[in-house]
């Protein structure tokens, strides 16, 4: 299983473990995130989080990306940041997520919208710090886009009232 430029977790480790020592010594105010964790695998995802930690993994928040693509995935961030949890004591950010289709709909949308009021429900929450929604606009990727060119999508209504 390879991330990024990494073959193993234990390289990234390492890779992190230097970068963060670095930073910290010059600015001890910086929060650093690691990880950006994101597999289908998931036990491929996990055992490659447990050699970052045996490599030295060191960061601030351990980020991950939980995309879903049917409503039976609601609580999948949340189950994420359960089992990460559950092998490393770090503050956990999912910075991206969404809903995703390779055609749009107006189904699709009204999906996206109740998947981000699931999420607005159960934050705040001990396992989670936060949570990105990918992307604003622009993109297109897999329909994920929370407005379609100038027109906002009922999620990025939802998003509007929750600021």
């Amino acid at each position: 299983y390879r991330i990024g430029w990494y073959n193993s977790g234990v390289q990234y480790g390492g890779f992190t473990k230097a970068v963060y020592e670095y930073v910290k010594a010059r600015y001890p105010e910086t929060n650093l995130l690691v990880g950006a964790l994101m597999n289908v695998n998931e036990s491929e995802t996990l055992e490659f989080l447990r050699g970052a930690i045996a490599g030295g993994l060191r960061g601030d928040y351990l980020s991950y990306h939980g995309y879903i693509t049917e409503r039976s995935g609601f609580d999948r961030i949340f189950t994420l940041a359960g089992k990460f949890g559950s092998i490393l004591s770090m503050p956990k950010i999912c910075t991206e997520t969404s809903v995703l289709a390779h055609e749009d709909s107006e189904a699709l949308r009204l999906l996206q919208r109740d998947y981000l009021q699931h999420i607005k429900d159960r934050l705040p929450s001990p396992m989670l710090e936060m949570v990105l929604w990918y992307t604003l606009a622009g993109n297109g990727w897999l329909n994920s886009d929370l407005q379609r060119g100038i027109e906002p999508t009922p999620a990025w209504t939802l998003f509007r009232e929750m600021a």
